[in-house]
């Protein structure tokens, strides 16, 4: 509370019991220290690409000076309410119509700067701005709604195209990995072909290898046996070997006829059996002894062509 005597500042009262002149004399005004709200009236403005608005906002004051807000200003409150709306006014004006939806906060922080800066001289102190509501033209919201449905029908085609192509995507990855799979089986799958051939071949080779070692082995011994049996028994031994060998003979030059072939030349006696069975004692005799065609252990040539019967 204020105190002034004939017109003139005289002290402040704080809260309790005081005593004071009656009027004329002393006169009081009573100032709320406490914050308070104020409602703004709506105030056009036009913004920087031409967009009439109608803004409607609260600011909070606070008076901290007693004196100052009783002096230096007449109506401290309508002064700061007023510097509020010219200031939105000026802040509206360089700003577009998205800037104003979108940067309400930097709206409402310059505001409050704007005031606190001119309030520090009236003792008023401006605690907080917030713009409550903004008004465009029927056409400007009808074209608004409008771009929005747009950019949602935009999204809408967007996120779905985006879901085909996800979709083909996925597909062509799948049908790749199922190739690159069956490339690779197929692949296995010769090799495994391939291996089995291969151990195949090998064990083949290895059993040829075997029957040709046993084989080998058989007929060392059959001439070892052989060998023994000519020391042993010399005479009728080598007849013996001189018969089988003759025998071989015989049998491989009659493997010939059987032969597929157009043409056969063969010695002028072939046909007579026991001349060809002479020729073959006669070559197997040299072919031991290195004699060519001499005595077989007194059997002769001739003694065989006398009996063609035994020799059948």
């Amino acid at each position: 509370m204020v105190v002034e005597r004939l017109g003139r500042f005289s002290r402040m009262l704080p809260p309790g019991l005081h005593f004071c002149m009656p009027y004329p004399i002393e006169s009081l005004r009573v100032h709320d220290l406490r914050e308070r709200p104020y409602h703004l009236a709506k105030t056009p403005a036009i913004t920087r690409d031409n967009v009439d608005l109608v803004l409607d906002g609260v600011v909070y004051l606070r008076i901290v000076d007693v004196y100052k807000a009783n002096y230096a200003v007449a109506n401290p409150i309508e002064a700061m309410l007023i510097l509020a709306q010219t200031t939105v006014r000026s802040k509206i004006g360089e700003m577009t119509l998205d800037q104003t939806f979108k940067n309400r906060e930097e709206l409402n922080a310059h505001v409050v700067s704007e005031l606190r800066r001119v309030g520090e001289e009236w003792g008023i102190v401006c605690t907080r701005y917030e713009v409550k509501d903004i008004d465009p033209p029927q056409e400007i919201m009808r074209a608004m709604k409008a771009e929005a449905e747009a950019e949602r029908r935009k999204r809408a085609t967007i996120l779905e195209s985006e879901g085909f192509r996800q979709a083909a995507v996925n597909k062509a990855e799948g049908e790749k990995s199922a190739r690159v799979l069956d490339s690779e089986a197929e692949r296995q799958q010769m090799i495994n072909l391939a291996e089995g051939k291969a151990s195949a071949v090998r064990a083949a080779a290895t059993a040829d290898q075997d029957r040709a070692v046993l084989q080998a082995e058989a007929k060392a011994q059959s001439i070892g046996i052989v060998a023994a049996a000519l020391e042993e028994q010399r005479a009728y031994g080598e007849l013996a070997v001189r018969l089988g060998l003759a025998s071989e003979y015989v049998r491989a030059f009659g493997k010939l006829g059987s032969a597929a072939t157009s043409t056969l030349v063969v010695p002028a006696d072939a046909v007579s059996v026991p001349s060809m069975i002479a020729q073959a004692f006669a070559a197997l005799g040299g072919a031991l002894d290195g004699s060519g065609p001499a005595a077989m252990g007194g059997v002769s040539s001739s003694s065989i062509t006398t009996a063609p019967a035994a020799a059948e």
